[in-house]
């Protein structure tokens, strides 16, 4: 595949309109392996921001990140935090943001907001259509504010039984929205935690205090899989989501009910519904997750 060429994606069936969903901890995590075998060890040759204002401005002029060299590609929830010889670049994708590489003077796309061109020949490229996201570059890492207020990382192997349990006791909010909570757990979002309470069986509506404690190994187990499984595959691409070479994820077809509303659950047969909770689509089964 051509560098940069974005492929069409599949949609899935639905009595309401599809939604755009953010990037979510595995598409980022995918990225950001992909920028450590890509981008760690390249020196900034030139640095050109152009495109309009993104959601926040940068501590640091991003014209700065000439002349530095990426040493590490780290990530905490949905940021990318890009470590270099001096300073540190913090992403955030956004809805529609992408980091692609592409030849070096090749024909941009619009809405290109960043070009950083490399010792290698090539450039990355940050491409966000509808401006959401974020690019900001610190002097140093623990200037970096965005992580700050996050909680633990749904894939920090800290989150055990006990941790996420202790966790659901001192929450007053349904499932749904503690999982979605970044200060609790960090990295979900509406995809992934739809996913993970169908496979744990549990009510996206039932309060999160109120779960057992016999339950928890299996929502933590079905947060853990379902992010993992994303991984493999890729992460999930509806409309804007690639990674860093233009490949959309391929774990569309493996989500059990996002999306899914009026399809029979793969558990029970039942139909999968869609509520609204706190302005958010959620997806699930009544018939098994109580």
């Amino acid at each position: 595949m051509r560098l940069g060429q974005e492929p069409a994606t599949g949609t899935l069936k639905s009595a309401h309109a599809p939604t755009c969903p953010v990037p979510e901890l595995p598409e980022v995590e995918t990225i950001r392996r992909g920028l450590e075998r890509e981008l760690v060890g390249r020196r900034v040759e030139a640095a050109e921001a152009c495109g309009g204002p993104l959601r926040s401005p940068s501590p640091l002029p991003l014209g700065r990140l000439a002349g530095r060299r990426f040493a590490a590609a780290r990530r905490h929830a949905k940021f990318l935090l890009l470590d270099l010889d001096r300073g540190v670049l913090v992403v955030h994708l956004g809805m529609t943001g992408k980091l692609l590489f592409a030849a070096q003077g090749g024909p941009r796309r619009a809405h290109t907001h960043l070009v950083l061109r490399l010792d290698d020949g090539r450039e990355l490229r940050y491409v966000d259509p509808r401006r959401f996201g974020m690019l900001r570059l610190y002097r140093d890492a623990r200037d970096v504010e965005e992580a700050r207020h996050y909680g633990i990382d749904a894939l920090d192997p800290a989150l055990d039984d006990a941790v996420l349990g202790a966790l659901l006791q001192r929450s007053r909010a349904p499932l749904k929205a503690f999982l979605l909570d970044q200060t609790k757990v960090a990295g979900l979002g509406n995809i992934y935690a739809c996913e993970a309470l169908w496979r744990a069986g549990l009510s996206p509506r039932r309060l999160a205090r109120n779960t057992p404690a016999s339950r928890v190994p299996a929502l933590r187990g079905a947060i853990v899989g379902v992010l993992h499984d994303s991984l493999a595959q890729g992460g999930t691409s509806f409309n804007d989501y690639v990674d860093h070479i233009g490949q959309p994820g391929r774990f569309l077809l493996d989500l059990a009910v996002f999306q899914r509303d009026g399809g029979a659950c793969r558990r029970c047969d039942a139909d999968v519904r869609r509520i609204v909770q706190s302005g958010r689509s959620t997806f699930f089964c009544p018939g098994c997750q109580r």
